[in-house]
């Protein structure tokens, strides 16, 4: 699985739009051009959080293909998709939102892999990392104030 440690990063140590991290848990899917499941995309107060499926910061080299959708939907495009909006009380996120992927983490990868080409080592996350970080991100996210409270 992918741990989302950026996600952490924003969540605590980051206030835009004069609220601290996130309102909601990142959950709405984004597809590639052949409609397969790309990642998780969450907007809100002008900050737009990407996460590419089996990818971590070298996303060009390791998804190529996910890097240029990314790059023309959401960088140079208004693709709203994961848009967090406010009408009357009401909030709601454009593309919806699916509870599996408010997860941590992203299931798929267990651990960091490491080599040129072909794995030459393997990192494997310990349990209680996971364990931490899965305590962690349930009380950062309780606390997150509401969009315009």
């Amino acid at each position: 699985m992918t741990i989302r440690l950026s996600l952490i990063c924003l969540q605590k140590n980051t206030t835009f739009g004069g609220i601290q991290g996130f309102t909601k848990k990142p959950s709405t899917p984004w597809y590639d051009d052949e409609g397969d499941f790309a990642g998780i995309v969450h907007q809100e107060r002008n900050w737009t959080y990407v996460l590419v499926k089996g990818a971590g910061h070298l996303v060009p080299q390791q998804q190529p293909e996910r890097a240029y959708i990314l790059l023309r939907e959401f960088i140079l495009r208004n693709n709203q998709t994961g848009l967090v909006t406010e009408v009357t009380g009401n909030i709601s996120v454009v593309g919806g939102e699916d509870p599996a992927l408010a997860a941590p983490a992203l299931p798929g990868q267990l651990g960091i892999y490491v080599g040129s080409a072909t794995t030459q080592s393997t990192y494997t996350y310990p349990s209680l990392t996971i364990a931490a970080w899965e305590s962690f991100i349930a009380t950062a996210t309780a606390i997150s104030p509401r969009l315009g409270h």
